[in-house]
């Protein structure tokens, strides 16, 4: 993941200033990601009358994800540093299934 968010960060320093979304629209265009993947995977399970275009939903997430790594970047925030963490708080749930 380090990777992609040193990427993602580097690709940005190339945008044209207009270009370059503050941290709170950021996390605004990162919600109007977060909808375009509920759209598809609904349509992946087929409760939209739609059909799911080839590749929308890896389009989707991958949008999501450019969004986050751009906007940890904009935070100085390392995503593999803290994932680990996260991981270890919804291990509890695993551990106390029936």
């Amino acid at each position: 993941m380090q990777n992609f968010q040193s990427d993602t960060r580097k690709m940005l320093e190339t945008f044209p200033k207009n270009f370059q979304l503050d941290p709170q629209t950021r996390v605004l265009h990162l919600i109007e990601e977060a909808a375009e993947l509920a759209n598809a995977v609904s349509k992946h399970q087929g409760r939209f009358p739609m059909s799911l275009k080839e590749g929308e939903l890896e389009e989707s997430f991958g949008g999501l994800l450019f969004d986050i790594f751009t906007l940890a970047s904009q935070l100085n925030i390392d995503i593999e540093k803290i994932y680990p963490n996260e991981l270890k708080k919804f291990s509890k749930y695993s551990e106390n299934a029936p």
